[in-house]
């Protein structure tokens, strides 16, 4: 099948698109959302899905704001005729027509027959998992589904029909024998359930006869020990109250006892609490003591600060005396100069050598001097400027010291101050008040901390005295109580445990007695046993069981009928193995540049590996690169279609197959796929965005890409539920 015009009307992001692809090789190059991918759908729903469909992805077709429903429109050639396909998706209101020659078709199931025998490829899943490539695809060769299989049987058995209806039809009957749910069950289940049924039936009414006698003694024997039982619980429950009264009086005391514990001691501590208040050394509340007395402490410090930093200035003052002046460096200038006259004269009076000689002795000897005066003058230069910053240090030293005398004299007034409003005579006396107070004001806050822990709120010394007194006759009286009965009131919990315990153990037993003198008294009363109801128990039990062997027999020969197609499609898929062997070497050695030319594939599950040049062992599609992974799965995908459609020639519609290959093997695959086309006959429609590959094609188709456009005013909603 050769496709010679493709039309699209409201598909997609297509309002309106015509493309006549060549024989061979046609590249739909486009950005993205120029709708390339929108093309390879609308080839696979116009080839293999009815126009009627209202699955989600027909619904995707529709066209944002367009009016009508999607429109696909193929002319083809196959087999030497002329043909043409329309296909309206509109739901219940759908068209199809499919003319060849002459021969027009509107029905949808011969439509799709029609298609099927055409281009070889029997359903869309099959379509999908063949000659149609995308570029997510690629790992998607569905070897277990049971199109592939059939179509393989077919086409290497040339059977007339396949294997997969009768292996459905098989199956349906098995699981129909077979299942075991609980709303549907198999015929097996139900038989198997009958003979249940049947076999409990009868033992249980051959048992019925020999229980009846058991169960009439079993009702004697269990009512005299329940007698007997009741007898013994009564008394116990009896001495259970007693122990019981004796646990209640012994908590009464306990609890008077320690509410007189609690009483006195709530007395004790009040009676201290008046006495700290009555022995506090000062009517100023603690809060209102600490600042004052924290003032004076600080005062104390910084005036004793003061006084020491006055003695050590006085003592800097007395100390700090300028140095002896040093010598005026006049004397050695003068002696320098001298020297060099010296000099000269020697030069001039004496002959050259000694005259020389003695310029150089007289002036190195002037030259020392001149250094010695440089050095006096520098001297008496630093002595003045100390002298100077000695004069001006004084000055601010007792500048200084005046304003600290000041400030001495106002903290030692502010000192008394403070003093006298606590009523102290020094700071040591102020630190000893407030320590007598924080030690009085902590230790009643104590006292109140603790009455308050006991939860008394009163403070009154006389009514806590005669609650206490109270509290001390209650448990007087709930202890001579508790004595006058006895052994009980050693230990009253014990005593109540140990009556606890008989009442537990007797009353299980008890209650087991009762219920089984019930039981047995009822099944005396329901054993309702039929001797000839027993009989024809056993009559159907045999008819049922006839009835499951028979049933188990049928269900083996369909399943062994099942196993026997099982293994004629493994031997299919065996030949299919060796055929993608033969067919996909040269094809991944073409497109991987000779890396790998040796190809296995599994024949149970058509899993591929190939041998690594680097260690010569075979390696699984898995281990290798996302890229690799995906050639090898290319060219499987080609061999599937040659095997399986034999002399048929579907277009081949590639959507970006190439994204994960390498721009070499991009090429080496394409020119592949370009010689299948002139050689074998296949029409290859590649879709992508690269511009790579134009040099290569029959025939290019360029798509424009997206543009912005205005958001409607009144969107327009599209019938099946379309995107407005």
């Amino acid at each position: 099948m050769r496709i010679t015009r493709l039309g699209l009307t409201d598909f997609g992001c297509h309002a309106k698109l015509e493309i006549e692809p060549a024989a061979g090789l046609t590249i739909v190059r486009g950005p993205n959302e120029a709708g390339k991918s929108t093309i390879h759908e609308a080839l696979r729903l116009a080839l293999y899905r009815k126009a009627d469909s209202n699955r989600e992805d027909v619904r995707h077709a529709y066209r944002w704001g367009a009016s009508g429903p999607p429109e696909v429109r193929l002319e083809f050639e196959a087999d030497g005729e002329q043909g043409r396909l329309f296909k309206r998706f509109a739901g219940p209101r759908a068209e199809a027509e499919l003319i060849i020659g002459e021969q027009p078709t509107r029905d949808l199931d011969l439509i799709a027959e029609r298609i099927a025998a055409i281009t070889g490829i029997p359903s869309e899943a099959f379509f999908r998992a063949t000659a149609s490539v995308g570029h997510a695809e690629l790992s998607e060769v569905r070897s277990d589904e049971p199109d592939i299989s059939d179509r393989l049987q077919k086409a290497i058995s040339g059977a007339d029909r396949g294997t997969a209806r009768a292996k459905k039809k098989l199956d349906t009957a098995i699981h129909r024998y077979r299942t075991e749910g609980h709303k549907n069950p198999g015929v097996l289940k139900v038989i198997r359930e009958e003979v249940a049924m049947l076999e409990g039936e009868l033992a249980t009414g051959e048992a019925a006869l020999a229980r009846l006698e058991a169960d009439r003694a079993q009702w004697a024997e269990a009512h005299a020990r329940r007698e007997a039982l009741e007898l013994e619980s009564n008394r116990q429950q009896a001495d259970l109250a007693e122990a019981k009264r004796a646990e209640a009086l012994a908590a009464q005391r306990d609890q008077a006892q320690a509410e007189y514990e609690r009483l006195k001691r709530a007395t004790e501590l009040a009676e201290e609490a008046d006495r700290l208040t009555a022995a506090m050394p000062t009517d100023i509340p603690l809060a209102s003591l600490r600042g004052p007395v924290t003032r004076a402490t600080t005062l104390g410090y910084e005036i004793s600060e003061l006084e020491a930093e006055l003695g050590v200035a006085e003592e800097a003052d007395a100390a700090e005396e300028p140095e002896v002046t040093p010598p005026h460096p006049g004397r050695w200038l003068a002696l320098a100069v001298g020297l060099l006259v010296l000099a000269w004269l020697a030069l001039a009076l004496l002959d050259d050598l000694v005259g020389g000689l003695g310029l150089v002795v007289l002036t190195l000897a002037a030259l020392g001097a001149l250094v010695q005066g440089f050095r006096l003058a520098f001297r008496r230069r630093q002595y003045g400027l100390a002298l100077e910053l000695a004069r001006a240090s004084a000055a601010q030293r007792q500048e200084h010291d005046e304003e600290q005398q000041d400030r001495f004299r106002r903290k030692r007034r502010e000192l008394e101050a403070v003093l006298a409003e606590l009523g102290v005579a020094d700071v040591d006396a102020a630190a000893a008040l407030l320590a007598s107070v924080e030690a009085n004001t902590g230790r009643l806050a104590h006292v109140e901390g603790e009455l308050r822990g006991l939860g008394v709120e009163e403070r009154d010394l006389r009514r806590l005295a005669e609650a206490r007194d109270q509290a001390a006759n209650a448990a007087d009286q709930a202890a001579h109580a508790l004595a006058a009965m006895g052994a009980l009131a050693q230990d009253p919990a014990a005593s109540r445990q140990a009556a606890q315990k008989l009442v537990e153990q007797t009353t299980p037993a008890r209650e087991q007695a009762r219920s089984e003198e019930d039981q047995a008294k009822g099944r005396v009363d329901a054993n309702m046993v039929d001797a000839e109801l027993v009989a024809g128990l056993a009559e159907r039990l045999a008819a049922a069981r006839a009835s499951q062997e028979e049933l188990e027999r049928r269900v083996r020969i369909y399943e062994e009928t099942r196993n026997a197609i099982e293994l004629a499609e493994r031997a299919t898929l065996k030949t299919a193995a060796r055929y993608l062997e033969e067919h996909m070497g040269p094809a991944v050695s073409r497109v991987t540049g000779g890396r790998y030319v040796d190809v296995q594939v599994d024949e149970t599950s058509l899993a591929f590996e190939v041998r690594a040049p680097e260690t010569g062992e075979l390696v699984a599609v898995e281990r290798l690169s996302q890229g690799t992974a995906d050639q090898l799965f290319l060219a499987a995908r080609l061999g599937l279609v040659r095997l399986v459609t034999m002399d048929r020639r579907p277009p081949l519609i590639l959507d970006d197959p190439f994204v994960t290959f390498d721009a070499a093997r991009s090429e080496r695959a394409l020119r592949l796929l370009k010689e299948a086309a002139a050689e074998q006959g296949f029409q290859v429609i590649l879709l992508t965005c690269s511009d790579r590959f134009d040099a290569l094609a029959d025939k290019l188709v360029v798509l424009e890409g997206p543009v912005a456009v205005a958001p409607a005013v009144s969107p327009v909603v599209s019938p099946a539920g379309a995107p407005d």
